[in-house]
């Protein structure tokens, strides 16, 4: 999504990285496999480079010719994560006018509204990280 038109005429753009008013949702359920898979990986890929199968495993799980086998671990690993990760999140915005939230429907373009409850403030920015 580039763009995204709220109910209230506001226009939400998604240009750019680090969004103030941009976030990503996980369900529940998703969530827990998510972690299984990416364990799995791991743990197949420690017994594969322990056992001198490594080239292998890259193979069996990238299936694609064009993928480097010269990686270290910590980039493949972060190449698992993100591919299973992308899968499972849904994309969330704020209106910076009106504090409706836009939840994605699945791996679509399409995404539902939420109002808040009051016009109060305390609903504005809550896709801000906690201040450190």
């Amino acid at each position: 999504m580039s763009q995204l038109k709220c109910k209230c005429g506001n226009v939400i753009s998604d240009v750019s990285d680090s969004l103030p008013y941009k976030g990503e949702i996980i369900p529940d359920r998703a969530f827990y496999n998510f972690l299984d898979k990416v364990e799995n990986f791991i743990e197949t890929l420690i017994e594969a480079t322990k056992s001198g199968k490594r080239i292998e495993w890259i193979r069996k799980h990238f299936s694609s010719l064009s993928y480097p086998e010269d990686l270290d671990d910590t980039q493949m690993l972060c190449d698992i994560h993100g591919n299973y990760y992308s899968k499972i999140k849904k994309d969330i915005y704020q209106c910076n006018k009106c504090n409706r939230l836009w939840i994605q429907q699945n791996n679509t373009e399409t995404f539902i509204s939420f109002v808040p409850e009051s016009d109060g403030d305390e609903w504005s920015n809550v896709l801000l990280p906690p201040s450190t």
